[in-house]
């Protein structure tokens, strides 16, 4: 039995969980015919030709309801587990959570993160500040892989550790925004710097290269020399390429700065109790990372965790990201990665409003619901966003019934007070179209009750979700 069946039994025993079943029928496994798609049409017809007068009137509507009711798809289950909806067998999947509370919507992350890590995928969680995810996910996930954090109070946050001079200079100029106009001869002058740093009996650490004294890099270079701690040949080699790229010394000084600034509350530092972490290394290791960025306006630290992710994607690694009430649309390398997705990542962004998150770039969220398998929507107090995830789920035609009663005749008595007039009543169909869920019911679903799409077996889902 593999670890993910371990950890699902173990948490069903914790939380009671009964086997799940749906009001109509089994979710996956078939059991029943689905709700209400056992109704015959013909049915209804038969039945109007024996009703009439007031009868008539009064059965119409249960009648037409419950028509109705097999047209729209929703399939209703009775309240269950999260992992009953995220199973081993359908793997990890492209995931959209979208309002709710913080512990539902943590629940149904949990789910995502245990499957992700049964099928081997390294997880790496992106977050603004959540200061309960790190701890929260170490203590689901810990005894089972290797769980790195990278917060304000676990400072070990390292992009150039264990890299050579060729890598980190690629890594810089990649997650170099334009507006620092760094041009291509940098790398050199980065790989110069890394090469003395080695020479010099030192790992590359970021602050190191952060705190470079640019000004008086030759003048280290010949006393080194000087002191026979490097050769003549190696110091001229450097110095070779610290001119190629002068030029950009002062724009790379500038960069270096500017992400110092950023990471620094998060950076790992050498003399800490903490190990040394990155996205690389996280994912050549196959382990869960869980990494406060702090403020989406962090671009350039935002920028390099993105890069470090797409390069070790272009060496055919694959990982499971989690954006966490992240603002896609804040940063442009976030925006890039998510319209250019390929199939070695699969993605989790959760947010209390994830059309909010996505701004109002009707592209990208097109992109993000069009590659989701799995969406879970929650309540949500915003009617806008409600009225998109109402034309997410799409729409359906139904029945409506109105009737008209007309005056004819009077009909005579034999007790002349009693004469009444006589009415005729005429009952007419039309069909109409309208959300299969309406938005008003997005507003209104109450703790735990949620609409989940699952592309996988393509079906809608009400239920509630203890």
């Amino acid at each position: 039995m593999d670890w993910i069946q371990q950890w699902q039994s173990k948490l069903n025993k914790q939380n009671g969980v009964a086997p799940l079943v749906r009001t109509g029928g089994s979710r996956h496994t078939g059991l029943a015919a689905l709700p209400y798609r056992n109704i015959q049409l013909e049915g209804y017809y038969q039945i109007m030709g024996f009703l009439n007068g007031v009868k008539e009137v009064f059965s119409i509507g249960s009648t037409l309801d419950r028509m109705n009711q097999g047209i729209d798809g929703v399939v209703n289950y009775k309240s269950c587990s999260v992992e009953n909806f995220f199973e081993s067998q359908y793997g990890t999947i492209n995931t959209i959570v979208s309002g709710g509370s913080d512990d539902i919507r943590f629940k149904v992350l949990r789910a995502h993160i245990a499957i992700a890590i049964n099928d081997g995928f390294p997880v790496i969680v992106l977050h603004q500040g959540n200061p309960y995810i790190g701890s929260r996910l170490r203590n689901e996930f810990g005894g089972v892989v290797e769980t790195n954090i990278v917060d304000i109070g676990s400072a070990c946050y390292d992009p150039f550790y264990d890299l050579d001079g060729g890598a980190i200079s690629e890594l810089v100029m990649g997650a170099a925004p334009k507006s620092f106009d760094i041009k291509h001869n940098a790398k050199y002058y980065i790989e110069g710097v890394v090469e003395l740093l080695k020479k010099s009996k030192k790992k590359p650490y970021f602050n190191l290269l952060a705190t470079c004294p640019h000004t008086t890099l030759f003048d280290k270079i010949d006393d080194l020399v000087g002191k026979n701690q490097i050769s003549d040949s190696d110091g001229q080699e450097i110095k070779s390429k610290l001119m190629i790229g002068q030029s950009e010394s002062v724009k790379i000084e500038s960069y270096f700065y500017t992400l110092q600034t950023q990471i620094q509350p998060f950076l790992y530092r050498t003399k800490s109790r903490e190990k040394p972490v990155n996205v690389r290394k996280n994912i050549s290791n196959k382990e869960l990372l869980v990494i406060n960025i702090g403020n989406i306006a962090n671009e350039l630290y935002v920028n390099v965790l993105i890069e470090e992710l797409k390069r070790a994607i272009a060496y055919g690694s694959s990982a499971a990201v989690v954006l966490d009430s992240i603002s896609i649309v804040g940063n442009d390398k976030l925006k890039e990665l998510i319209m250019g997705l390929s199939g070695q990542v699969r993605f989790t962004v959760i947010g209390d409003d994830v059309v909010a998150l996505s701004g109002s770039d009707e592209q990208l969220f097109t992109t993000l619901v069009g590659r989701a398998k799995k969406i879970v929507v929650l309540s949500h107090n915003a009617g806008t966003s409600a009225v998109k995830w109402s034309q997410v789920f799409g729409e359906h035609d139904k029945q409506e019934q109105s009737y008209s009663v007309s005056k004819g005749g009077s009909y005579n008595s034999p007790i002349p007070f009693m004469a009444s007039p006589n009415y005729n009543k005429q009952v007419n169909y039309n069909w109409k179209r309208e959300y299969i869920v309406k938005p008003e019911k997005i507003m209104n679903l109450g703790y735990g009750e949620a609409f989940v799409y699952s592309g996988d077996i393509n079906e809608l889902a009400h239920v509630t979700f203890r």
